[in-house]
């Protein structure tokens, strides 16, 4: 197993210090650093894993170190020869350390139902708390427990595999804030939406609560040298990559150092003046803490940008998210270094199994448009199959074509 997997170690790295990587990471940098550049294609697979790695391809145990490091090696080589997006490929493998953090002091839970093909994706929450004005108390304060033995081992193994080969080391990044997603496990969504009128002090009480959490797992990451620097591809959220967007850090970093992911996309339904009220004190005191900030998942930002860019203003990238006014953003974000983070619906790339070419190229193209003046990223997300993944890297080379010419 250790000659197959330092085999498959050595095409990784054939495609990592490739000519094409080496221009895939430069043009990052410049996206990220406000200069003229290519608009960068990702798309994000961890929903579609069974379609972009078949099972058959792997060869070490499930749950096992190998596997670990299997799964990383072969998703690297397929971003850069079967799916060919702009995934920026390491020349390092950085582990993350085998970290719990409990957030709460209470135990959430959610029941998922399985679709059509057994898969779970969506799900109800169970929520903790019944009566707000009652159990806000039973909050307690986060705490973060590291398995050091059990990281070591993984790192041992892992330097054992690869000596000679690629550097290993141990590094974990910020966890993201999403208040509002804490607050829908603790009270549920319609819970949540009604404590906005029925209890607004109690509601408040709770987002502090949150927040402070928020800081408190934060600085004991940092106290515990847990957060490491990620030189090659630095993912700003998920699948957007913000290498050279921040000062690199030699050693264990400062917040300051670091990008990360605030959202609040369950703070969609209400309206800006709510959101002002119960969430953007919140997140101003908590994005000032980081280097820079990629804000939103699928929530639409036009709304609340004003208010989010004066409070917020490390924001480096937004979500323009399939609910989102394309237009709208465009107008908030021309003139500023803050990249248009597309997520375009996948419903005009693929329907029911059948490649959309026309419907495709007619987004990419509407985005070019809504964009112009903008820095410029696409990433493909909420794919849940593709069999054939040739139309993938199709749609990759299409998005790559409609950005040049527009």
């Amino acid at each position: 197993m250790t000659t197959y997997l330092r085999d498959l170690t050595k095409r990784m790295l054939d495609a990592a210090r490739s000519d094409r990587n080496a221009a895939c990471i430069s043009n990052w940098v410049a996206l990220n650093s406000g200069q003229e550049a290519a608009v960068p294609v990702v798309v994000e697979t961890d929903t579609f894993q069974d379609d972009f790695i078949p099972r058959r391809l792997y060869r070490c145990p499930p749950g096992s170190p190998e596997r670990e490091l299997e799964h990383f090696l072969l998703s690297n080589i397929r971003y850069a020869t079967v799916i060919r997006d702009d995934h920026p490929l390491p020349q390092e493998l950085v582990l993350p350390w085998s970290i719990h953090i409990d957030f709460f002091g209470l135990d959430t839970r959610r029941t998922y139902a399985a679709d059509s093909q057994g898969r779970q994706i969506g799900y109800a929450v169970d929520p903790p708390i019944k009566d707000l004005e009652a159990d806000v108390h039973l909050l307690k304060p986060a705490r973060v427990q590291v398995d050091q033995e059990a990281s070591r081992r993984r790192l041992d193994r892992m330097g054992e595999i690869l000596d000679g080969l690629m550097p290993v080391r141990l590094g974990s990044s910020l966890p993201l804030v999403n208040l509002g997603g804490q607050a829908v496990d603790l009270l549920g969504m319609e819970g949540l939406l009604l404590a906005y009128y029925d209890e607004p002090e109690d509601l408040r009480r709770l987002l502090t609560c949150l927040a402070d959490n928020q800081r408190l797992v934060e600085d004991q990451l940092l106290a515990l040298g847990l957060l490491g620097p990620d030189h090659t591809t630095c993912q700003a959220a998920a699948s957007s990559f913000g290498v050279g967007g921040l000062p690199r850090a030699e050693t264990t970093p400062g917040l300051g150092s670091l990008w990360n992911w605030v959202e609040t996309e369950e703070a969609a339904p209400i309206s800006p003046a709510m959101f002002a009220a119960f969430y953007l004190p919140h997140l101003q005191g908590l994005a000032a803490r980081y280097g820079r900030v990629y804000y939103g998942c699928c929530e639409p930002l036009e709304r609340v940008w004003p208010a989010l860019f004066k409070a917020l203003p490390n924001i480096a990238k937004a979500s323009v998210s399939p609910f989102s006014h394309e237009g709208m953003m465009g107008e908030h974000l021309q003139g500023t270094s803050v990249v248009y983070s597309r997520k375009p619906p996948v419903t005009s790339l693929f329907s029911g199994g059948t490649f959309r070419e026309e419907a495709w190229r007619a987004s990419i193209r509407a985005t070019a448009r809504a964009s112009r003046g903008c820095q410029l990223e696409i990433i493909v997300r909420d794919l849940y199959e593709c069999p054939d993944l040739s139309l993938l890297a199709k749609a990759v080379e299409i998005a790559r074509e409609e950005t040049t010419r527009n």
